[in-house]
């Protein structure tokens, strides 16, 4: 019942961005979406649209864990602004956020599966920066490469998704 529900929701996050395709319409649009599937559902959901021309990206979260952006030559951001999941939230017409993200940067999304799967958040979301923080643009399979190092080796009890985004220097002809 939850993969038939999180199929609908991805669906209409697809529709909604096709349609406007500024992040928090989107999450305004599918919360309706999912009030009107009943049953008293509730999805997290992050949704963000990137122009790789200025380096912008511009997000909205439903309630969905903070992803982390390594900047080049930085930190590690969460991008923690956010609103309740989608089915509780209620309609905030312009809280997107915009950030610029530099040339060389790492964003990685990912499912609380991740982080909750021993519950012990607090080890876990440590080993997840640290691991994030050293990965290498180079990295094979920096999602893979993340998991290890978060899971060391551990099953996981939850379904874990993570995403990962690279955003390198600009070409120019």
């Amino acid at each position: 019942e939850a993969a038939v529900t999180m199929a609908s929701v991805r669906q209409s996050i697809r529709t909604a961005v096709l349609i406007n395709p500024d992040p928090e319409a989107v999450l305004d649009a599918v919360d309706r979406i999912v009030r009107a599937m009943g049953h008293d559902r509730f999805v997290t959901a992050f949704v963000a649209v990137f122009d790789p021309v200025c380096g912008e990206l511009v997000f909205a979260n439903a309630g969905h864990p903070p992803p982390l952006l390594r900047q080049a030559g930085a930190g590690i951001t969460e991008l923690t602004r956010g609103d309740l999941p989608l089915g509780l939230r209620q309609s905030r017409e312009g809280d997107a956020t915009a950030i610029t993200i530099e040339p060389g940067s790492l964003l990685v999304a990912y499912t609380d599966g991740l982080t909750e799967f021993e519950r012990d958040p607090e080890t876990a979301y440590a080993r997840l920066f640290a691991s994030v923080q050293t990965a290498g643009p180079a990295e094979d399979n920096i999602a893979q490469h993340v998991f290890n190092d978060v899971s060391q080796g551990r099953p996981t009890h939850d379904d874990v998704a993570i995403q990962r985004a690279l955003h390198g220097p600009l070409e120019r002809r």
